[in-house]
C-alpha cells in the first residue's frame, strides 16, 4: 500500500466510522479512491475546527496555503504532499470536477470567518459547500457510466448527491449543537430561532439543565424534518450508481440517518451527550436495509421503507 493510501486510510478509518464499515463492502479501486476523497475533506475541514483557539488571520492564512497548494498541484500535476499525492492520481483517473474541493474550501472559510445563518437557504448553501460539494466530486467514481453520458440525467444525479450531502451536514448540525456552541458557532439559522422563541444564549442555559425545554425540542424536530426531506431525495440517486456501489453508499446513508432517530428516542437530548449508532444497530439496517433494496418493489416503496428504518 503506497504511503498516501495508507495515510487517507487510516483518517477515515478514526474519523469516519460509520462510511469506513460500509467501505468494506466496496469494490476495492473505489473504496481506495474515496478515502484519497475524504483525506483531502478531512484535512480541509480540520483547518477550520482544530485551529479554533488560533488567531482568525492565522487560521484564514493557514486554509489560503492549502487552497495554493492545491492550486499548484493541480497545474503541474505534481505534489510532494501525502494528501494531495493520492488526490491527483484519482482526478487524473476518473477525470473529477475539481471545482468542488475549491468549494469546499469556501464552506471552511465561512467556517473560519463565521457569521451566524439568516435562514434556511443561508443553511441550505452552507451544507452544500462542506458537504454537498463532497457527494458531488465523487459521483465520477461511482454512478454507472450510462448515465454518466446522458447530460439531462446527470444533472438529475448530481441534485441527488448534493441532497444527501445536505441531509447528512444537516443531521451533524442537529447531533452538534452543544459542541459548536462551545466553538462559538449556531448553525441553527435566526428565523428557526426566532421561531421556537429560542436565542443563542438560550443554547448555553439548556446545556445546564438535565431536561429537554420543549422549545427546544420542537427546534430540534423541525432540523429533524428538514434532514429527512432531504434524505428522501437523496436516496434516489442509489439506483443510478454502479451496482457494486449501490449497498455500500445505502449502508453509509442509513447509518447517518438512523442518529435522527436515536436522537428523537433520546427526547431530543442533544445536551447532556452525543447521540451515536452502535455497532449492532449498523448490522441491524445492512441486514433489512439490504433486503428492502432485494425486494421487487418500487423505487418510492423502497424508499420510504428505508426512511422508516
Amino acid at each position: 500500500m503506497d504511503k498516501s493510501l495508507e495515510y487517507n486510510k487510516k483518517v477515515t478509518k478514526k474519523y469516519a466510522t460509520s462510511f469506513y464499515l460500509a467501505s468494506i463492502f466496496l469494490p476495492k479501486d473505489i473504496a481506495n479512491s474515496i478515502y484519497h476523497l475524504y483525506g483531502f475533506a478531512r484535512f480541509t475541514d480540520n483547518l477550520g475546527d482544530e485551529t479554533v483557539k488560533l488567531p482568525t488571520k492565522i487560521r484564514l492564512q493557514k486554509l489560503q496555503n492549502w487552497e495554493n497548494k492545491l492550486q499548484v498541484s493541480l497545474d503541474t500535476k505534481k505534489t510532494s504532499n501525502i494528501i494531495l499525492k493520492g488526490l491527483l492520481e484519482i482526478i487524473k483517473k476518473y477525470n473529477l470536477e475539481t471545482k468542488y474541493l475549491f468549494e469546499l474550501i469556501k464552506g471552511v472559510k465561512k467556517d473560519i470567518q463565521f457569521t451566524p445563518l439568516e435562514n434556511k437557504k443561508d443553511l441550505i448553501e452552507y451544507c452544500y459547500l462542506v458537504a454537498g460539494t463532497i457527494g458531488l466530486v465523487m459521483l465520477p467514481i461511482i454512478v454507472n457510466q450510462k448515465y454518466q453520458k446522458d447530460t439531462q440525467e446527470f444533472q438529475k444525479i448530481k441534485h441527488y448527491a448534493q441532497s444527501l450531502g445536505i441531509a447528512m451536514q444537516i443531521t451533524n448540525i442537529t447531533r452538534d449543537i452543544k459542541e459548536d456552541y462551545l466553538l462559538n458557532r449556531v448553525y441553527i439559522p435566526f428565523s428557526f430561532l426566532h421561531k421556537h422563541n429560542i436565542r443563542p444564549l438560550d443554547i448555553k442555559n439548556q446545556m445546564n439543565s438535565n431536561k429537554v425545554n420543549p422549545k427546544f425540542s420542537f427546534l430540534i424536530q423541525e432540523l429533524i424534518i428538514l434532514a429527512r426531506e432531504y434524505y428522501q431525495i437523496g436516496f434516489n440517486g442509489i439506483f443510478y450508481l454502479k451496482f457494486s456501489v449501490q449497498l455500500p453508499i445505502l449502508f453509509s446513508s442509513l447509518f447517518y440517518q438512523k442518529i435522527l432517530s436515536k436522537i428523537e428516542k433520546n427526547r431530543y437530548q442533544v445536551f447532556s451527550y452525543r447521540n451515536y449508532v452502535t455497532f449492532w444497530q449498523k448490522i441491524y439496517l445492512i441486514i433489512f436495509g439490504g433486503l428492502i433494496f432485494l425486494l421487487p418493489l418500487s423505487q418510492k416503496k423502497k424508499i420510504h421503507l428505508w426512511q422508516q428504518l
